[in-house]
């Protein structure tokens, strides 16, 4: 009995070390003030793939302009911090996705694979 318990246990760890990694998603600052230039990290997505980093404005629902891709490195992790055009005062969700199809953007069906809450402050 002593030797099926131990044979179970080993198998549960064998599956828990198998298991899909989780996707994480930070933004730094937050909450960031207007004006302010984002970071936006995250890993757990593989090795060298390209993700899309996704910002929804929580009024609208509409996906923004601000949205962008990048690749990860060797470790499945990215961190970015883009120049762009700083994000309107207000509320925002930011999600990330794997990149399909050609050019910057996501295109066809995706399914959220990290997100997080952003206010953006005056």
């Amino acid at each position: 009995m002593r030797k099926v318990l131990v044979l179970i246990a080993a198998l549960s760890l064998v599956g828990i070390a198998q298991a899909a990694p989780i996707q994480t998603l930070v933004v730094t600052p937050s909450p960031a003030y207007y004006g302010d230039l984002l970071n936006y990290s995250g890993c757990g997505y593989g090795a060298n793939k390209d993700v899309a980093v996704v910002t929804v404005d929580e009024a609208t629902e509409s996906i923004l302009y601000m949205s962008f891709s990048t690749r990860t490195g060797a470790d499945g992790c990215f961190s970015l911090t883009p120049s762009q055009a700083p994000l309107p005062v207000g509320d925002y969700e930011v999600y990330t996705a794997y990149k399909t199809g050609s050019g910057v953007g996501i295109y066809g069906h995706h399914k959220w694979l990290a997100e997080v809450g952003l206010e953006v402050l005056p």
